[in-house]
């Protein structure tokens, strides 16, 4: 990747329905851990797989970061707390 397309990530990553998203997809998840409704492995496989694919996806802005970091990419990540961030045209 290069940094044009971090950056399509980090600004995706500063939206409101990107934090909505990463809730939901919290809750969701705490859910699918209760596996006191599993009744057969089948479905405990189902949830397995459900589960990876919510990790990976909440995971994504870490991994995103990291990988950006090992590709020595010359984009600024969040700059504070408040994930405002620093263009790469700067």
């Amino acid at each position: 990747m290069n940094d044009e397309d971090y950056a399509v990530f980090q600004e995706m990553f500063v939206t409101d329905g990107w934090q909505q998203l990463k809730e939901d997809l919290e809750n969701i998840a705490n859910v699918y851990n209760d596996v006191q409704t599993t009744n057969s492995l089948e479905s405990l496989y189902e949830r397995r797989g459900k589960l990876e694919i919510i990790a990976m996806l909440l995971n994504l802005e870490e991994t995103t970061e990291l990988n950006r970091n090992l590709e020595g990419s010359n984009l600024e990540w969040w700059a504070d707390d408040n994930r405002f961030f620093t263009s790469i045209y700067s």
